[in-house]
């Protein structure tokens, strides 16, 4: 048998023994995905009414890690989710490369102009926070925003024990 047709027959092996002992069933992901998607609206509904520069600001949820790439082994503890965040275009928002290799920087080419447009006034009064002061957006001054709101979502659910439930139309979920 050459090299080939022995890792090929290795890999359809291991690909056979992956989906029938270690990956979860079609129907196991589908049922975590509709659990998963029902607390996120619930969850990013209530962001949105704690905190206005978030409701303007949220595009959208972006999906990543092993469980979404299929290859989580077991059940799901845990989920990898980016939110995005749209900056508004009158703002003038540039990406440079950033000093530090491998990173770039968000810069704002006209804060000051967007702030003096109505739109701005007041859904993003607190905009500038996020930025230092050379309009750079700082990511630990974004971070402990994010925080801040999920925390403050977080203790809109009731809690039992040391956990949130999070009740909507698909259940109770702790």
């Amino acid at each position: 048998m050459s090299d080939i047709k022995k890792y090929l027959y290795l890999e359809n092996t291991l690909n056979e023994m992956n989906s029938k002992f270690i990956s979860l069933q079609d129907k196991e992901v589908k049922r975590n995905n509709q659990i998963l998607e029902s607390i996120l609206k619930t969850f990013i509904d209530k962001m949105k009414e704690k905190d206005p520069l978030f409701k303007k600001m949220f595009s959208r949820v972006f999906y990543g890690g092993s469980y979404y790439d299929g290859l989580r082994v077991g059940k799901p503890e845990e989920f990898d989710l980016d939110l995005l965040l749209s900056l508004p275009k009158y703002a003038e928002p540039t990406i440079m490369v950033s000093k530090v290799p491998g990173f770039v920087q968000l810069k704002l080419g006209n804060y000051d102009g967007f702030m003096r447009q109505p739109e701005a006034a007041p859904t993003y009064r607190t905009f500038g926070n996020l930025f230092d002061k050379e309009y750079f957006l700082d990511t630990d001054k974004v971070l402990s925003w994010m925080e801040g709101i999920v925390q403050k979502t977080m203790n809109d659910f009731p809690q039992k024990g040391s956990k949130r439930v999070v009740s909507n139309a698909n259940g109770a979920f702790e």
